[in-house]
């Protein structure tokens, strides 16, 4: 039998769906078509060989219920904040390091059991100078100048269609609240999960994914907060 790596359907006529089980299908991506799905609830997409979620899927606003298990998952989108109304979330058996906030979501069961989440165990780090582009430069001074409103740059912005996609894809920094495009360094907190949480009896504690703009700020840091760094064993 061959393998099915992607699913293709027509979502005419599904607007009424609100459940969705394509478990066991060997699927490696999902139709962005997924979106058009408002009504849907319950989803399941268990045991295939997907490595990523479609950000599609994270507009799906009426979604209760969303099982991964068993995919090949190596991440989760920072849209997944969008699904207000998601309850349970499974994402056993994947290969999962760190994981986006969760502050947003109002979440009963989440399950992660079997990733290989990072584990707390901190290594010296290096100085590095902090040496940006002119287009990072001017990229940073832009953000946070419209995050206080300036009616000069807002009017402004209107006109070049290529700078606002740029900062487009612009993050906050965890440490001092300033935005920026590139990423100085990846780092995790490791909290308690709510108390209302059912999980894992093993899971102690969740690594949250954490953005910094600087080596000021990382400085800076909480002690609960750690940089990601890859070490080889010796």
């Amino acid at each position: 039998m061959a393998k099915v790596t992607k699913i293709i359907f027509l979502t005419d006529g599904l607007q009424n769906l609100i459940l969705l089980n394509l478990n066991n299908n060997h699927l490696m991506q999902l139709p962005q078509e997924v979106s058009r799905l408002k009504s849907l609830t319950y989803m399941s997409i268990n045991y295939n060989q997907l490595v990523s979620i479609p950000r599609e899927l994270c507009f799906l606003k009426n979604l209760v219920e969303l099982q991964l298990n068993y995919n090949q998952l190596i991440c989760i989108p920072e849209e997944i904040k969008f699904l207000k109304k998601l309850q349970k979330f499974l994402l056993a058996r994947n290969n999962i390091g760190v994981l986006p906030e969760f502050q947003d979501l109002k979440l009963r069961e989440f399950y992660c059991e079997g990733n290989p989440l990072f584990l707390q165990q901190p290594v010296i780090s290096t100085q590095r100078e902090n040496v940006w582009s002119l287009q990072e430069i001017t990229s940073r001074f832009v953000m946070n100048q419209l995050a206080e409103n300036n009616p000069f740059l807002m009017d402004g912005i209107e006109q070049y269609p290529q700078v606002r996609s740029m900062i487009s894809q612009g993050k906050t920094c965890a440490i001092c609240g300033q935005h920026f495009i590139t990423v100085w360094l990846d780092c995790v907190r490791f909290v308690s999960p709510p108390k209302d949480w059912k999980i894992s009896k093993n899971l102690q504690l969740v690594p949250l994914r954490v953005l910094i703009c600087s080596y000021k700020c990382f400085t800076q840091r909480d002690p609960n907060l750690f940089g990601i760094a890859q070490v080889q064993n010796r």
